[in-house]
Formats: C-alpha cells, structure tokens, sequence
C-alpha cells in the first residue's frame, strides 16, 4: 500500500536524521539537536495524522507501530507511544519492530523486566534480529541478583552480541555494543584480553558515522585507549564526548585529570622527585643487585633505563628505587618514579595494583623482561615526552628482592562513572 509505504519512509528518515545528526552537523551544533529532531517529529506526525483514517482501515496495528516508532525517537518515555504499541502488538503479535519499540519504551520506564520480555518476544519473529539482539545484550548487562548471576550474565551478553555482529558485521553500533561486552568483562576480572578484544571491537565502531556520534561510546573508547595508554589519542577522545555532549562532566573531569597526571609524571622524572643529592645517594647506596634481584639473578641481565629498547626486553631485568608516586586520581593504574643506579629516572606503571599493599617510597623494584617506551603528548599546552615501563600484574615484580603476596592484586575500578550504553 502506497500510503504504508510513504510513511514507514518519513519514520526512518526521522531516525536518520536523528542518528546521523553529527555526521551532517559539526558537534558545536549540539544545542540545536533536539529542537531539530523535534521538528522533524512533528512533521512526520502531520504525514501520520493524515493519513490516519486510511491507514487505520487497512492495517490499524502496522500504523499504530508507526506512530508509536515515531513518537519513541525522543530519549524520554512517551506515554502515547507505550499505549500505541502495546495495541499494536496486541493485534499482531508478529510484528517484530513493534516489539523493539516497546521493549525500548519501557526501558525509558525503568522497567528492565517488561522491556527484556520485549526483546524475546521480537526474537521469537525473527530469531536474527540484529536490534533485538543487541538491546538483550545490553540488558543482561544490567540485570542479575547476585555476583554469580551478573558474571553469567555478562558473558551470555557477549554470546548474544557476537550474534548480532554476525547477522550485519557492518553495523557499527552491533560492533559498540560487542566492545561493551568486552569492556564489561575486563572491569569484571582484570583480564587483559578483554580490553584487547574491546579495543578491536571498537576499532570497526568508530567508523560508523552513527556509532561515533554516541558520547557514550567515544566516552568508553577513550577509556579503553587511556588503558592501552595511547594518552594522546584518548585525550582526543575526552575532548569529543565533551563536544558531543556539553551537558555530561565526566569526559572533561577525566580530560583534566589525565593531562594533570601526564604532567605531573614528566615534572617527577625531570626534577628527579624534587630530591636532595644526599637523599639520592642514601637511597641508591641501599640498592643491592645481590640481594633485591632475587630469584633473577644470574638469570637475566640487568640493565639501566639508557640501555633499554623499544618493546620487550627479552632476557633482560631493569633495577630501580622508588623516589615518588604520581597521583592516579581516575586512573587505570598506579604510576611510580623510579631511578636507577646511574640516577636516571622513568616512570613505572603497574596494573590491577592494590595501592595498599603495593611498593612504597624507597622500595626497590626489579622487573623482568619490561615493556618500555617513549610516551610522546602533543596536546593542548602539553609537549611531553617521558621513558615509561609497564607492568600488567604487581605479581611480576619484585619489591625488595621478594614477590607480592596476593593481596597486592586489585580488580581495576573506576572512580567514574562508565556509560555503557
């Protein structure tokens, strides 16, 4: 029928041009948004009043979906749409759109019990629908009565996100949610590959012009950057979900404390912790290969920050003491200035780290193998670059010639908050 097929085109032009709002508009557009999508909403209303009495006498529950699609475009719930779909739904329960509306509708309530029933319901039409399957996705995320329950959870979530990618692996926004899954996984157990995963996940996300539109998604993309410490593109990042949403602090507060924390590193290490020669030298005369090697030595060859290269040392342990802690307010990891015998000074950088029961000012550190490099900002006012190793586990390192007990290890945790979706 013609007049169906007109006005599912004007709902999905309203959705398009919504989604794909930034891609046309610079992000300094961001207070017009609304007010245009309001706009557009009310057009595609008219074309849906007028074509009313027609419409209701030949398919009233495909126009009651519609409408209800139509007025779902807002980010608050609707009452009218709740109303018009679930009549829709009651008189074709086939009708797959019908239920992903609804199910979103009351997701907006609040109510997440109603709307994953929704989603089942889509799913029992159409067992590949890539929406359906990523909102259950989500969901799952969300929901569990116990620590158990939410772990399966999270990890059914990643199952029925890798299902959606494989029903459309150019979707974008199939590719966020799946790096979410990701992303939630690693907060959950610390485990590095998970943040890899997720990285790579939203690698194929950030190209599409509807998914890098989402300050929620460029908000976590930062984070996961900021943990592969690529400081100079996740402050990028920071920037644009600040862009894409003025309204939101978190981005800019994250912003500020990552370039506080970049710049403080490099002031450590170039005024070499602000330490009295005397103090340097009672320190680095307590450094004893012999003893705080431990089990490394006569295994690996020690060797002094001018004599590392780029990547892994193989076959290598670098010594140190602790002269200073940086501050890791909203950090990923904890961050310490250490020098070597020859006084020169790098920063270590230590993950999923129990602060309390880590190294201290004046400890000795020997790392094996470590992963160095050169960080290089080019940010804003910041032109820096500083010598850096990192650690993934405090179980890799020996502090005063002796391994960490257990208890040294901490699940990573945010002091923000992470928008997952």
């Amino acid at each position: 029928m013609a007049a169906f097929e007109s006005l599912t085109q004007s709902v999905l032009s309203l959705y398009h041009f919504r989604n794909n709002y930034f891609a046309v508009n610079s992000v300094e557009q961001y207070a017009n948004k609304e007010k245009e999508v309001n706009a557009k909403l009310e057009e595609t209303l008219r074309e849906l009043n007028d074509a009313r009495n027609e419409c209701e006498t030949a398919d009233k529950a495909l126009y009651y979906m519609l409408y209800g699609k139509a007025l779902n475009v807002k980010s608050t719930f609707d009452p009218l749409a709740y109303e018009l779909l679930s009549k829709s739904i009651k008189l074709n329960p086939k009708l797959t759109e019908a239920w992903n509306q609804l199910g979103e509708c009351y997701w907006k309530k609040g109510d997440l019990k109603a709307a994953f029933d929704c989603f089942e319901g889509s799913l029992k039409q159409n067992k590949k629908d890539k929406v359906a399957l990523r909102n259950l996705s989500m969901l799952l995320r969300q929901i569990g009565e116990n620590h158990k329950e939410k772990q399966a959870n999270l990890l059914k979530s990643l199952e029925i996100a890798k299902e959606a990618v494989a029903v459309d692996v150019t979707d974008g926004m199939s590719w966020y949610n799946l790096g979410n899954a990701c992303f939630n996984l690693f907060f959950a157990s610390s485990n590095r590959d998970w943040m890899k995963q997720c990285k790579v996940a939203y690698g194929k996300a950030i190209v599409d012009p509807v998914a890098s539109s989402q300050p929620d998604f460029i908000f976590n993309y930062a984070i996961c950057l900021q943990y592969e410490e690529m400081f100079q593109e996740s402050l990028e990042y920071f920037s644009k979900a600040s862009l894409l949403d003025p309204s939101w602090n978190e981005p800019r507060v994250i912003e500020f404390y990552l370039q506080n924390f970049i710049r403080d590193i490099h002031d450590m290490i170039a005024k070499k912790g602000s330490l009295k020669q005397k103090r340097i030298q009672n320190l680095l005369s307590a450094l004893k290969p012999e003893v705080h090697l431990g089990l490394h030595k006569d295994k690996l060859e020690v060797v002094k920050t001018n004599e590392l290269i780029a990547g892994i040392n193989k076959k290598k342990v670098f010594l140190a003491k602790i002269i200073g802690c940086v501050n890791v307010e909203k950090m990923l990891c904890h961050t310490f200035c250490v020098m070597d015998s020859e006084q020169n000074c790098i920063a270590i950088s230590i993950y999923n780290l129990n602060g309390e029961k880590g190294p201290k000012i004046g400890d000795s550190l020997a790392i094996p193998e470590p992963f160095y490099r050169i960080m290089k900002i080019n940010y804003n006012t910041l032109n820096i670059s500083y010598p850096s190793i990192r650690v993934d586990s405090p179980l890799d390192v020996l502090i005063n010639g002796k391994f960490p007990n257990q208890d040294c290890i901490a699940i990573p945790r945010i002091s923000f908050t992470v928008t997952s979706e």
